[in-house]
């Protein structure tokens, strides 16, 4: 695995490249960065598998990072190592797989390392699998939904929406339960689109089309669905949903 360290104290920097020395060895620091700015265009040279990022940095904070990558692109575990623990809270909320207090623990970062290889490839192998499967008994019912312990299969005509959050996608199943997916929507749209009635009708949402159960024309447009959440119609993709919807409805 690689590594990329934002921090902008030069001893916070050595002394976490140390740890992951120590309880990490086969883990690779490629690069690190003194602020967000530089981070971010480590992180698109080199492609790390986790960013372990300090928040309270002049300028553009940690909790910042995030906004400067494509939900598509974001294909790293962002692990937050900072003196703050007010900021754990938010730090979750933007999509951290982990959170380490300074001066970092030797258990606890082991632990939050684990964390990503189990996601990397316990999730990775089991959707491979799922969908080597499904391509080889030309049976696409089923899906597998990669979380963050685990991997669950749902049946693909119970999805009604996938919205998109940042590296994550929030799952809206017809019987109203939600899932938290630890991949980015991009993950599953080619697959959904060319294989079932899904279209992407906005940057952060794919739905099912056959779960809507009302469209609104005013305000842009909007796609009422059969659990009422109300999905935006992005204008650039108006005119080929009612197509695509239409299709779908004389079917």
């Amino acid at each position: 695995m690689r590594a990329i360290i934002i921090d902008d104290e030069v001893l916070a920097q050595a002394t976490l490249k140390q740890l992951l020395g120590e309880v990490a060895p086969m883990l690779e620091v490629v690069d690190i960065a003194s602020n967000v700015a530089e981070g971010v265009k480590s992180i698109n040279r080199y492609k790390p598998d986790i960013v372990f990022s300090d928040i309270d940095m002049p300028g553009i904070t940690g909790l910042q990072l995030l906004e400067f990558f494509n939900e598509e692109d974001i294909q790293f575990e962002l692990i937050y190592v900072t003196s703050y623990s007010e900021f754990a809270v938010r730090a979750f909320q933007l999509s951290a797989i982990d959170y380490l207090l300074k001066p970092v623990e030797k258990e606890l970062l082991e632990k939050a390392i684990k964390k990503v290889e189990k996601k990397l490839n316990f999730g990775q192998s089991e959707r491979n699998l799922a969908l080597k499967a499904s391509i080889a008994n030309n049976n696409f019912e089923k899906i597998a939904l990669p979380l963050a312990d685990g991997v669950v299969f749902v049946e693909m005509k119970d999805i009604l929406v996938m919205k998109a959050d940042n590296v994550y996608t929030e799952v809206e199943l017809a019987n109203g339960k939600k899932i938290v997916v630890s991949k980015p929507l991009k993950s599953f749209e080619k697959l959904l689109t060319e294989q079932m009635s899904f279209f992407r009708i906005h940057r952060s949402y794919l739905v099912n089309l056959k779960g809507i159960k009302q469209f609104i024309k005013s305000d842009g447009g909007t796609a009422i669905m059969e659990n009422e959440t109300q999905v935006p119609i992005a204008r650039d993709r108006k005119d080929s949903f009612v197509k695509a919807w239409e299709k779908i409805r004389v079917r």
